[in-house]
């Protein structure tokens, strides 16, 4: 019951700064700039221990008024103080709406706000607009992604990333349109 009412306030708390913090997106500099912790993270398949209670459950499947945390795993940092391992994101509804919120066993790109410590091993990072998360992928080589990015200024580590989800997305693209003509087709033939 304690933890609840805990999860409860702590929401809250998140949501009234994230109503503060909203703000349109006024470019990658910008953000790169003004996002404390920068890094690429998984929503895992099986819920990291550092996430899970004596009790075995989730510290973090609560959602309250359109807001989510849930887990992720940290895989590389880029900027900040973010270290590899378990921790929470704080999603809005409108990721999960629009499409944006990366599924389990997905790779993406976090651009945070803020952090709060929940303990020494599972901090919590906000992303309120939905521009601060950039699905990668599924997550078939998280250990690419490190040699890749390693040793990179910052900026050259965003545009790596932002290149590869272009070239992902133009190829998905191509088959939709691929598929989309054959469905006319098949509409008009009928």
């Amino acid at each position: 019951m304690k933890q609840s009412f805990a999860i409860v306030i702590l929401l809250h708390a998140a949501i009234t700064a994230v109503a503060f913090n909203m703000a349109i997106f006024s470019g990658w500099d910008n953000l790169i700039e003004r996002s404390p912790n920068i890094f690429i993270a998984r929503r895992p398949v099986v819920v990291p221990s550092a996430a899970i209670e004596s009790t075995n459950r989730s510290k973090i499947t609560a959602t309250v008024d359109g807001v989510t945390l849930c887990p992720i795993e940290i895989i590389f940092s880029l900027k900040g103080t973010a270290k590899p391992g378990p921790a929470q994101l704080l999603l809005i509804d409108s990721f999960q709406r629009g499409g944006v919120s990366p599924h389990q066993g997905e790779l993406f790109l976090v651009c945070a706000d803020n952090c709060e410590a929940d303990n020494a091993t599972n901090s919590i990072y906000h992303a309120a607009e939905d521009y601060r998360i950039v699905v990668i992928g599924p997550d078939n080589q998280s250990a690419a992604w490190t040699n890749a990015l390693a040793g990179k200024p910052v900026r050259k580590q965003v545009k790596y990333v932002l290149k590869y989800r272009l070239d992902t997305l133009n190829e998905e693209l191509t088959r939709d349109q691929a598929e989309k003509q054959r469905v006319e087709a098949g509409l008009k033939e009928l």
